[in-house]
């Protein structure tokens, strides 16, 4: 029997289609954080035209409305710039590879 031990299961199913990973950071007291990776480096150029960075870490309450943003404008900017277009189709299989 397979176990899950996935963090946030919900949200690797939810996003590394989209392109994206998650794992978990802080032990015992602290409370824990939610790490969100997108697979592919942006150019330096659009990730500032869109505001977005491809790393970022957040409570997991917080992680989803966040991730969904970042997903969103990677997504639409995209939709208007081949690079950026490949270099989602390389995040997605990323994910996709790294979440079986």
């Amino acid at each position: 029997m397979l176990i899950d031990r996935h963090p946030c299961p919900s949200l690797r199913d939810d996003y590394s289609g989209r392109g994206w990973l998650f794992f978990r950071s802080g032990r015992g007291a602290e409370p824990p954080l939610i790490n969100a990776v997108f697979c592919a480096p942006l150019p330096s150029r659009c990730a500032i035209a869109i505001d977005v960075t491809e790393y970022f870490s957040a409570p997991l309450h917080e992680v989803r409305p966040e991730v969904e943003t970042r997903a969103w404008a990677i997504e639409q900017h995209a939709r208007t710039c081949t690079r950026c277009a490949d270099l989602l189709a390389v995040a997605i299989a990323h994910a996709r590879l790294a979440a079986r």
